[in-house]
């Protein structure tokens, strides 16, 4: 019997049969076998269900749990509360990890101890057929750092983290109320940020998690990202009365600069200066080279100074 640490992978999957065998496949295929896999068919009139099963046949790690339509938070929840390892390690339905990725978080996490709540690594953007079609900033952000992540998801999307199984028992699970305002998206951040409130995190710099673009995914529905990011800034301010007004605007205009990008990539050009005119009033920095941006983010308190501020409010007046 191994004395290794248990590696819970959740995955959400609805109507998720074109690319869950993949998504299943790169599971079962890293180097780190200590993992029980938990897929939540939330709902789907498709085979999702019946791929789950056929894997499930020739590897016992594989288990299946089916509900009714609920939502990506209560299915994430769903398998949450199903889980048995010290760590979780969610998984969207379309995404991939390349093999070693587990590996290398498991031993980040045990070797940094459980100061550190929650661990990332880089990612490769992929088209629908796998192609890879951008790469992730090195981001070498860590520690206590919920600031630096309120102002830019350098983690960059669900697929990424892998999080200590305790950290939910002290900030809860998921947040199934973005659902029922209309605002799902941004439940991966919300929980993150919560967890960096809390707990220190850290960083394998390797690109080892595949983010599929997928046509009409939940991550192109652009009107329902800025609604989910500013009720993921709502609840930060019902935590914390105190954050500071810059770092929302700075949080925006990431967001924004994100969505022009995209917009740019799928022909989207009208959409696309819109968010990039809105970005640049949110906040000019966000325009800036990724390392001067995360040379910002390292110093963020001494930024956030009085005179700090005042210096970068200057040169920003000049841009205008």
């Amino acid at each position: 019997m191994s004395t290794r640490p248990l590696v819970s992978v959740i995955i959400p999957a609805c109507n998720a049969a074109a690319f869950l065998r993949g998504t299943l496949e790169s599971v079962l295929s890293q180097t780190y076998r200590d993992l029980e896999v938990l897929v939540v068919d939330d709902g789907s009139e498709d085979d999702t269900a019946r791929i789950v099963e056929a894997v499930a046949v020739r590897d016992r790690r594989v288990n299946l749990f089916r509900q009714r339509n609920q939502g990506v938070a209560v299915a994430r929840n769903t398998a949450v509360t199903r889980a048995t390892g010290t760590y979780i390690a969610p998984l969207d339905a379309d995404d991939i990890w390349f093999p070693t990725k587990i590996e290398k978080q498991v031993r980040s996490m045990e070797d940094d101890g459980p100061l550190v709540g929650l661990n990332y690594t880089w990612w490769r953007g992929l088209d629908e057929d796998g192609t890879p079609s951008l790469w992730s900033h090195p981001w070498r952000l860590e520690g206590e750092i919920a600031d630096a992540l309120t102002a830019l998801n350098f983690i960059g999307n669900a697929s990424v983290p892998m999080i200590r199984r305790s950290c939910f028992d002290r900030v809860g699970n998921y947040d199934p109320t973005f659902r029922a305002a209309g605002a799902e998206g941004c439940e991966d951040w919300d929980l993150a940020l919560r967890i960096a409130e809390h707990y220190r995190l850290s960083v394998v710099p390797e690109h080892l998690t595949g983010y599929r673009r997928v046509r009409g995914s939940m991550s192109g529905n652009f009107a329902a990202m800025i609604r989910s990011h500013e009720f993921m800034l709502e609840r930060l301010r019902q935590r914390r009365p105190d954050v500071p007004e810059t770092l929302q605007r700075w949080s925006r205009g990431q967001l924004y600069g994100y969505l022009a990008m995209i917009g740019m990539r799928s022909g989207n050009y009208r959409d696309a200066v819109g968010w990039f005119i809105q970005g640049l009033q949110a906040r000019k920095v966000s325009y800036l080279s990724p390392w001067v941006v995360e040379l910002i983010l390292s110093k963020l308190p001494a930024v956030l100074s009085r005179p700090a501020m005042g210096f970068v409010q200057r040169r920003m007046r000049r841009w205008k």
